[in-house]
């Protein structure tokens, strides 16, 4: 029950912001009464709409580009460090919208980190073993950043949202401290749930095999590891929208519980 929760609230509710967001955005710039306010007022959602697109783009380019992963761990790594320090140095960027671009920033480079260090050590020592307190670690932080992208871009909907159908009230309700409020927020609320979630999968009896058909610790490949039902689990995955890739060539093997 707690797994299913926790999916609800960390994928759904910030899903469903994101949507009356921009439903009420794309209403209030229909009623303008010009097509160069309306293009300047949506030109205004581009730096969100472009994070949307890293957030998927990146999850998409750590699933199937596992084979060149140096490469594309030193873009993600170089790219969005720039972003942090333009936006931290650049006067003219410093506004709610920025700040929260830099925190998805500081997010993308934890959220790559979790995975594709591991995958490197993998290539290089051409050892694909991982004991199961590594292996439960390595989930548990990737759901923890999970939520954090979801509630961020939930946040940052909301910004704009705020910007356009209410600019006057904007400086007021998104001032400095609401805003790292929201960061903070978006930081450590899902910290106990994820903790707990990961607590409750890994307490489950492993059978058969020790083999993980995939390249890092993700939720789906374990729970086929699993004897018993695991029916909630699994309904938690697919509200999270983890992508299970059944033909992967890359496979971890973790210990057995208690040899590390």
């Amino acid at each position: 029950m707690l797994v299913f929760l926790g999916a609800v609230l960390f994928v759904l509710v910030p899903f469903l912001l994101i949507v009356f967001s921009y439903s009420k955005i794309i209403s209030t710039v229909l009623k303008l009464p010009s097509a160069t306010s309306q293009v300047k007022a949506f030109s205004t959602c581009s730096s969100h709409l472009a994070v949307v697109i890293l957030f998927f783009g990146s999850a998409m380019i750590t699933y199937f580009t596992s084979n060149t992963s140096h490469s594309v761990y030193l873009i993600i790594l170089i790219g969005n460090s720039l972003i942090i320090v333009i936006t931290r140095l650049d006067p003219a960027l410093q506004k709610p919208m920025y700040f929260f671009l830099a925190n998805f920033s500081s997010l993308e480079i934890c959220y790559v980190s979790v995975t594709l260090p591991r995958i490197l050590f993998n290539i290089g020592t051409q050892n694909r073993s991982i004991s199961k307190l590594a292996c439960a670690t390595q989930t548990c932080f990737f759901l923890m950043l999970g939520a954090t992208e979801c509630f961020l871009l939930a946040v940052m909907s909301y910004d704009r949202y705020v910007a356009i159908c209410n600019p006057l009230h904007y400086p007021l309700v998104m001032n400095p401290i609401k805003c790292n409020q929201l960061a903070a927020g978006s930081w450590l609320s899902g910290i106990p749930v994820q903790i707990g979630q990961t607590c409750q999968i890994f307490s489950l009896h492993f059978c058969n095999s020790n083999q993980i058909n995939h390249f890092f610790c993700d939720l789906p490949p374990i729970l086929k590891l699993a004897c018993g039902d695991t029916s909630v689990n699994e309904l938690s995955v697919y509200l999270m929208k983890y992508t299970e890739i059944r033909e992967e060539d890359n496979s971890d093997t973790f210990s057995p519980p208690g040899i590390f």
